[in-house]
């Protein structure tokens, strides 16, 4: 696949990430005063990571009108931004990231069980 076709559906993922459309899993992230709530698909995150498979596919997780309500404290809505970017639309550039931030990124990613972004790190 040309590297362009491949950019244009990163586009497109990037704008269901950015407009929330077909989104069915709310995400919240971080701690007082510091949370996020961010809109994301279910289908997207459990094709990057086993972690998402199985929280999304429990019976312990949260439902409300067909939308997931799931939450992260641990992790800060600047480093799940970059998580989903990163997902959404390859978008990693680790020269724009403080050194603190690329090693919440690997601890997070980690967690999230996202191998392909933990060997995009390292």
């Amino acid at each position: 696949m040309e590297a362009r076709t491949t950019q244009k559906i990163f586009a497109k993922f990037g704008e269901l990430l950015d407009n929330g459309l077909g989104s069915d899993v709310v995400i919240e992230v971080g701690k007082e005063p510091n949370i996020k709530k961010f809109h994301v698909h279910s289908i997207v995150l459990m094709a990057v990571s086993p972690y998402f498979r199985i929280a999304f596919s429990s019976n312990w997780v949260k439902r409300f009108d067909g939308i997931i309500h799931f939450e992260k404290p641990n992790i800060s809505p600047n480093i799940f931004k970059i998580i989903l970017n990163f997902i959404y639309k390859a978008d990693l550039d680790l020269k724009k990231h403080k050194a603190s931030d690329i090693c919440s990124l690997i601890k997070a990613s980690d967690e999230l069980s996202i191998d392909v972004l933990n060997e995009h790190i390292l």
